[in-house]
């Protein structure tokens, strides 16, 4: 209700506000990137008379109150003619709800009668996976495989499970409070990221299968530190192998990191500052290559320079090897044709028939060809 002066003689009528009636629809917003907010929207009827009982002919609009406190109200809005309109924002916490009525002059009624409505703050829990091996993690509202986020009400005690897929284990959890390999049980007082971490049983990277013929070769160079692989937690197997990784490979498996090499560039296409730099210039120094000016570094190394950089690199150019020819497609004229007997005789290659001698080498390949060369595996 509120009192509206008029006229020269300041003539007292009240206005009478129905009854607030409160509709609540609580719906998710975000009002952060993980944390919720609720709305709620309210309805009342619009007054007719004012308290008198005279027509009410000047209503102007409404204010909404709204806030924490019974009575108390921290936040009007202004909302005009309509009646009714959406809350937006409400964080937890009981809000209290009240409506005025006022004329074209400006006069205020009294607060209509009080609503209220408690609401909840959700935080949002997303789980990631990280490793070279794959698997799942389950949990209320969380299955991940795909789905791998979920809001929460303040203060839900979540319980995680990872399970590790065939060909990999658990390796822990971290984030959100949670480490070991046991369950992860997080409590939502804040919106969190949870990771698991899951291995690769058959090696580290996560593109290599327990299956595929080179997993042990390649799992051998890994370990040995002759290569890291191709990026992100994969070796890229069936790619090309390059000049410039293989003169890394070897010199790697000679020499490992700490090695000396000339400062000056052999060749034009690597400069001091490629990062293949010291390796390509230790594999002339050691006469591993014997090619000049240009060592075509990002070409693939064909099958028989393949063969003469592992045998340069184990015998130098000095070595006894069978004189009948193993492979129909290197007769003894082929220029690599010694590199490619010296590695038949010492079990570096296992085909029989036909080398394949110009075919570029597949990083599988590679794999088999170092791990056998320099790691004594057959």
């Amino acid at each position: 209700m509120f009192s509206r002066i008029t006229g020269s003689k300041h003539r007292r009528t009240i206005l009478s506000l129905c009854s607030l009636s409160l509709i609540l629809m609580l719906t998710l917003l975000f009002a952060a990137p993980d944390a919720f907010s609720a709305s709620a929207t309210l309805s009342w009827d619009a007054p007719t008379t004012n308290t008198d009982g005279s027509p009410l002919a000047d209503l102007a609009g409404y204010k909404l109150y709204y806030g924490t406190s019974s009575g108390s109200y921290s936040q009007t809005i202004n909302v005009g003619t309509t009646s009714s309109y959406t809350v937006t924002g409400l964080l937890g916490g009981t809000y209290y709800f009240a409506v005025t009525a006022y004329d074209a002059e400006g006069n205020e009624s009294a607060y209509s009668n009080e609503v209220s409505r408690a609401f909840t703050t959700q935080y949002t829990l997303t789980v990631s996976k990280a490793g070279t091996g794959t698997g799942t993690v389950t949990g209320s509202g969380i299955s991940c495989g795909t789905d791998c986020s979920e809001a929460y009400d303040s203060g839900t005690v979540v319980t995680l499970t990872a399970t590790a897929s065939s060909g990999s284990q658990f390796s822990g959890w971290s984030g959100g409070g949670c480490s070991g390999t046991g369950q992860c049980v997080t409590s939502m007082t804040a919106s969190k990221t949870v990771t698991a971490t899951f291995t690769s049983e058959c090696g580290p990277f996560s593109d290599v299968t327990c299956d595929n013929w080179a997993n042990s070769y390649i799992n051998a160079i890994y370990t040995a530190g002759i290569t890291v692989g191709c990026g992100e937690g994969k070796y890229c197997a069936s790619d090309t192998t390059t000049r410039g990784q293989i003169a890394v490979a070897i010199v790697r498996a000679l020499y490992g990191e700490d090695f000396t090499y000339t400062q000056s560039p052999y060749f034009s296409d690597v400069p001091s500052s490629h990062p293949f730099f010291k390796y390509i210039q230790k594999v002339k120094d050691a006469g591993i290559t014997t090619v000049t000016e240009v060592y075509s570094v990002d070409a693939p190394v064909t099958r028989d320079q393949m063969a003469a950089f592992i045998i340069r690199a184990k015998y130098g150019e000095s070595f006894t090897y069978t004189q009948t020819p193993y492979f129909s497609d290197v007769p003894a004229t082929n220029a690599y044709f010694k590199y490619v007997q010296k590695l038949r005789d010492a079990g570096i290659t296992t085909v029989t028939g036909t080398y394949s001698v110009d075919a570029p080498v597949t990083r599988d390949q590679m794999a088999a060809f170092l791990a056998r060369a320099f790691l004594g595996m057959q």
